[in-house]
Formats: structure tokens, C-alpha cells, sequence
């Protein structure tokens, strides 16, 4: 696989293609976060969709603050996290898939 950077926060991964497949975080953290957090973008506004359970082990509802304090505990552990990461190849690295993208 060939290794990738984002061009916007410099976070690197790795993928077989960043324009055509999936890119494999480096930052196991941050992987695990963007399956919480995810950051998207429409033409007038920035999309944040936080995925945490609404109730505890317990059964008992999750409060807005404690969901609140997680986001905030991520972004600071991951400072990439709320980045709309744009992947390409880091210098004289190319798909391993024939597409035709490279570095």
C-alpha cells in the first residue's frame, strides 16, 4: 500500500489508492474517533454526526454534557479529528490498483 498524507491537518495513512479506496489511518486514535465523530460538508454548512450511545451499560440515559465532554476529550486527543481530510499521495508514491493516480 502506498503511504498517503492529508493535505489540510498532515495526518498519514495508507491505502492502495486515496482517490478510489479506503485510507488507513496511522493514528489509531484518530480511527477509532472518526467512528464516533464523523465530519462532512454540504454547499452552505459543515456537518458534524456524533454516534455515541443515548443510554449508559446501565440503562441510564447519557446526559448532553458527558456526550458533550467525549467530543471535546476527542477533538483534544485528536487534534485532526474535525479536520475534512483531503488524501493524496505523499512524494513518488502511485496506486497499486492501475488507476492511474500518483504522487
Amino acid at each position: 500500500m502506498a503511504k498517503v498524507a492529508c493535505t489540510k491537518c498532515g495526518e498519514k495513512g495508507s491505502s492502495k489508492c486515496p482517490f478510489c479506496r479506503s485510507i488507513f489511518l496511522n493514528n489509531q486514535e484518530l480511527a477509532y474517533a472518526e467512528l464516533v465523530v464523523n465530519v462532512s460538508e454540504t454547499d452552505n454548512s459543515v456537518v458534524l454526526t456524533v454516534n455515541l450511545a443515548k443510554k449508559t451499560a446501565d440503562g441510564k440515559k447519557r446526559p448532553l454534557e458527558e456526550m458533550m465532554q467525549t467530543l471535546k476529550t476527542l477533538s483534544e486527543q485528536s487534534p485532526g479529528l474535525l479536520c475534512l481530510h483531503s488524501f493524496d499521495f505523499e512524494k513518488e508514491q502511485e496506486s497499486s490498483i492501475g488507476c492511474g493516480h500518483h504522487g
